[in-house]
């Protein structure tokens, strides 16, 4: 019984997953639809903006390139360890550019992970952490290619990327620390993507990929920039001029980090993008901090503490993702210049290390050019007025003190991690190396002094101030290139929206309100909130690639009117009325027809079950009331015989006889009602196995497929030691069925 209903279940699911696959088949296939089927169904495929595809987009991202790739090979989500491989929907993210990871303490924020080959290989990672400063230790997962089951190592004690003293050691603030794990190749490869856990065996909802595997001559200078947040300020000649002069002392690559920036410097940033000389990595601050440009701005400028915490992630970040490519790191603001005497910052390491010998970090001094010594000299001939640092060649005659306000020079064979003005560690021991201000020192252009200068020493810098051309002398050749760089800068288009990141909030145009009217259009947009926003929008026809804007959210929007001449854009023509009718017909009657075998089928196999069950049981629920009727009788019978073969009538023999065949009869009764199923009734010609019981039952069983029928006993009832069927609580022939 139990391996024909099994075989039953098996052929019906199998007839209904087939139907369902070829229907899917049949949904899924876009290669012989009509123009007004894919103008319906809006089936424009994705487009990535300047880009190619997915992977090229997260060249900058923390994402895997392995959830990008479908020709990829992914490790297992279930092998023989006890870690399994995060699906990407199990990834959590925080301001899109964090993942996150709960542990028992608090939430770890994760940035990014790098691959470190000196002394070792290890893997390091970048991460903030909602608890103060004590001895974390964690677990990485590590993930390899060809591999169905991670390797996990436990972490070294978590770094943490502050000093006691400044203030965050008590707060409840978001600490940023650089978690270490070391690492081995399997089978030649080394791993792609790792993730951060509390326990070895916890679930990961993070999996970083690995930056740094590729290694290539290394080339001499990286200038590291925070986050640049001036969303409402153009700041693009200061900006231009200072990307230039870095350029001609030597910068190789300025990797800025991009909060918010007015949209004229993003013109520019995108323009020197182009041209190779810098790199532009998107961040936002970490936690639950509002991103909003205003409040982001405000945040920056107010919450001291919590800035410079995260300010050091960036840094490390483009320590560690130029930590193969480059022999030094330099960190400046975009208001700070490292300027030598003569030459440029190539001619000045040569003459430190000769003069200082190889050290871990040479740190240039700080001295002040402040915006009150704007004008008292005459404009310089030949160059722009605009140009902020070559115009403005006064300075505070004094330097601040030694060991303040210093940037530098950083080796990145030695440094382990870096704080805005030196390293908080290295590999041994750091040693330090003072750059006499005779050869060089750090250009400090400031509206006023830094509140740790003090208000005496701050007055004394205004008041007494020299003239100091020293960047002259290297920067005026570069006039003619930067006027050429800042009109081509300035005068190219508006750039549409570039792409969001690969964890962030996607905006999806879902219909388009085709109306007779071409000025306006009515959109329906879907945010990740689930709510939609309709928005009426102009759409000029000198403008068939507009925005379409609602408060909350900004779109580019493909429309059917693109004109023919962009080559990128589809073309849809609008159908007809007749093609529109033929169209949702016959997408009505595919609809009314799929649904209609389904339920036939589901029909047919409930009638097809309840015919074999009736067809299997109706005869053994007969057998079984006939077998009580000859019990009954087998039982008189030999109770009737007692008084016969008995010699003398004795009542305690009697008693004795007629017990064991009355525990006999009992015990059959018994095993009739709780495995024959027998309900009580012994008229052969009244049965529960009706045609409506069998087809109830057969219902019973689709709806509850997996559930153990066959085992469910008859209820006990209360009043009486016995197993008794209760009728009323039982359906038609599920009683019978307890076999």
């Amino acid at each position: 019984m139990a391996k024909i209903f099994v075989f039953i279940v098996l052929v019906g699911s199998a007839v209904i997953l087939i139907f369902l696959y070829q229907a899917n088949i049949s949904d899924s296939t876009h290669g012989h639809r009509s123009t007004h089927e894919r103008y319906f169904r809006a089936s424009e495929p994705i487009r990535f903006g300047p880009y190619h595809s997915l992977l090229d987009m997260n060249k900058t991202g923390n994402l895997p390139d392995v959830y990008l790739d479908d020709k990829a090979k992914k490790p297992s989500r279930f092998n023989q360890s006890c870690a399994r491989f995060p699906g990407i929907f199990d990834l959590k993210f925080k301001n899109d550019h964090w993942q996150v990871q709960n542990t028992s303490k608090g939430s770890l924020y994760l940035f990014n992970a790098y691959l470190d080959k000196r002394q070792g290989t290890s893997v390091r990672i970048l991460a903030t952490y909602n608890q103060p400063p004590r001895q974390f230790q964690f677990y990485c997962q590590f993930w390899y290619p060809d591999s169905s089951r991670p390797v996990i190592v436990q972490s070294r004690t978590a770094l943490w990327l502050f000093r006691m003293g400044w203030g965050a050691e008590m707060g409840s603030y978001l600490h940023p620390y650089l978690i270490s794990c070391e690492v081995k190749s399997l089978r030649g490869k080394l791993p792609i993507s790792v993730s951060l856990v509390e326990g070895k065996c916890d679930s990961a909802t993070n999996n970083l990929k690995i930056f740094g595997s590729k290694r290539a001559e290394k080339k001499n200078f990286v200038v590291c920039v925070k986050g640049l947040s001036f969303p409402y300020q153009d700041m693009t000649t200061r900006l231009a001029e200072w990307i230039e002069y870095l350029n001609i002392l030597g910068a190789e690559k300025i990797n800025f980090y991009e909060f918010k920036v007015h949209p004229n410097t993003k013109k520019l940033l995108e323009y020197y993008e182009e041209k190779g000389l810098i790199e532009v990595t998107p961040l936002t601050l970490a936690g639950d901090y509002s991103n909003h440009p205003y409040l982001q701005t405000q945040f920056l400028r107010k919450k001291i503490v919590q800035r410079r915490l995260q300010e050091v992630i960036p840094y490390n970040d483009c320590l560690y993702k130029h930590l193969h490519e480059f022999k030094y790191v330099v960190l400046l603001d975009t208001d700070e210049v490292i300027v030598p005497v003569e030459g440029t910052w190539v001619d000045l390491i040569a003459t430190l290390n000769n003069t200082l010998g190889k050290k871990s970090s040479y740190m240039a001094r700080n001295v002040y050019f402040l915006d009150n010594h704007l004008h008292q000299h005459p404009w310089f001939e030949g160059i722009p007025q605009y140009m902020h640092m070559l115009q403005h060649v006064n300075r505070a005659e004094n330097y601040t003190k030694p060991k303040y306000f210093v940037k530098g020079f950083h080796d990145t064979d030695k440094v382990l991690a870096l704080h805005n003005h030196y390293p908080f560690g290295c590999l041994g021991v750091c040693t330090t190396g003072d750059i006499d201000v005779s050869l060089a020192h750090l250009q400090h252009y400031r509206s006023d002094c830094a509140s740790g200068v003090g208000v005496s020493g701050c007055e004394a810098m205004r008041v007494n101030s020299v003239i100091d051309t020293r960047p002259h002398s290297s920067h005026v050749p570069s006039f003619v290139r930067h006027h050429r760089v800042f009109r081509l800068a300035l005068s190219r288009p508006v750039a549409p929206l570039p792409p969001p990141p690969l964890s962030h909030f996607v905006i999806t145009v879902v219909r388009l309100v085709y109306m007779r009217d071409a000025a306006a259009k009515n959109v329906m947009i879907y945010g990740g909130s689930g709510k939609s926003t309709t928005s009426s929008i102009s759409w000029p026809e000198e403008n068939p690639r507009g925005i379409i804007s609602s408060e909350k959210n900004t779109c580019f929007v493909a429309m059917s009117r693109y004109s023919r001449s962009d080559p990128e854009m589809l073309e849809y023509d609008r159908p007809s009325a007749c093609a529109s009718f033929l169209h949702y017909t016959w997408k009505t009657i595919s609809c009314l027809l799929s649904h209609i075998t389904l339920v036939s089928m589901v029909v047919s196999y409930c009638v097809l079950g309840a015919f074999t069950f009736e067809a299997l049981e109706v005869h053994h629920e007969k057998d079984v009331k006939r077998n009580i009727s000859k019990l009954r009788y087998n039982v008189t019978h030999h109770l009737w015989n007692l008084t016969s073969t008995l010699n003398v009538l004795r009542e305690d023999k009697f008693k004795k006889g007629a017990e064991i065949y009355l525990r006999e009869f009992e015990g059959a009764i018994l095993k009739a009602m709780t495995k024959d199923g027998w309900d009580g009734e012994e008229d052969p010609d009244i049965v529960q196995w009706t045609s409506t019981g069998a087809l109830f039952y057969s219902i019973i069983v689709i709806t509850t497929i997996g559930e153990p029928l066959y085992a469910h006993p008859f209820p006990i009832n209360s009043e009486d030691t016995r197993l008794i069927p209760d009728t009323s609580r039982s359906t038609p022939g599920v009683g019978l069925l307890c076999c």
